[in-house]
């Protein structure tokens, strides 16, 4: 996993250097609690495609 946020952080680093609008968004679902119609699904954002515009 440290890897992974390494390589992220790196990725989002060279995006906002060169002015390249993105965002980056975390998601999870909550396996335990899904049930055949409802499976629930959480998104965690972490930058903001807007904030790529500051």
């Amino acid at each position: 996993m440290n890897e992974t946020k390494r390589g992220i952080v790196l990725f989002h680093e060279v995006l906002d250097h060169l002015k390249i609008p993105h965002s980056i968004v975390g998601f999870w679902e909550e396996a335990t609690v899904g049930k055949e119609r409802n499976q629930p699904n959480y998104f965690h954002v972490i930058h903001s495609f807007t904030d790529s515009f500051l």
